[in-house]
């Protein structure tokens, strides 16, 4: 169902998508680039992993790859929080202008604080698995035990009241997980 949703969620995005004069603003899929130019694999590898990579994100990271997704997801917030970016989904759809050099990406001077201030945090995520072993299997999202409740109910409310059909099925199939294991820890008890 989380696949689903991400894949709503860049369908969704990419209607924002405008043309400018040097082509279509990459925005999202700056990070893809600029992790297919310094790693040679998408940066989709990681989407789901863990406790912090994908949306939205929670408790302890399980490993070092998971620990760069949460400084990646941190590094964002701190930017709305210092007032240079907007909030969800602009930090999704803000174009911002990079080149590979040499396998290296780097952030074109001249952009508006926001661009910059995306830019920096998608280079260093990017930089930040390079310094890992690639995971040589994807560890899916964990429990709500292991991430604090990680789920659709941690993005933030733009979420919750743009696609509410998507965020309801989501807490039935929720609901009815949970209701499962109360009945399997009852079991267990007799």
């Amino acid at each position: 169902m989380t696949n689903l949703f991400v894949i709503f969620m860049v369908s969704s995005l990419y209607s924002f998508v405008l043309t400018t004069q040097n082509g279509p603003i990459r925005a999202l899929w700056n990070l893809e680039e600029m992790c297919k130019c310094k790693l040679d694999y998408s940066a989709l590898a990681y989407n789901n992993y863990g406790c912090w990579c994908g949306i939205g994100g929670a408790g302890e990271p399980i490993d070092s790859i998971d620990r760069c997704c949460m400084l990646h997801d941190k590094c964002y917030d701190a930017a709305i929080d210092r007032k240079e970016c907007f909030d969800v989904p602009f930090e999704y759809i803000e174009d911002y202008s990079w080149n590979c050099v040499n396998k290296e990406p780097i952030c074109r001077d001249g952009m508006n604080v926001c661009k910059s201030a995306l830019c920096q945090c998608d280079k260093a995520v990017v930089d930040c698995w390079c310094a890992v072993p690639k995971a040589d299997h994807q560890k899916e999202v964990q429990s709500d035990e292991t991430c604090t409740s990680r789920n659709l109910l941690s993005i933030p409310q733009f979420y919750r009241s743009t696609f509410p059909c998507v965020i309801a099925i989501n807490e039935t199939n929720s609901s009815k997980k949970k209701k499962k294991k109360k009945k399997k820890k009852k079991k267990k008890k007799k």
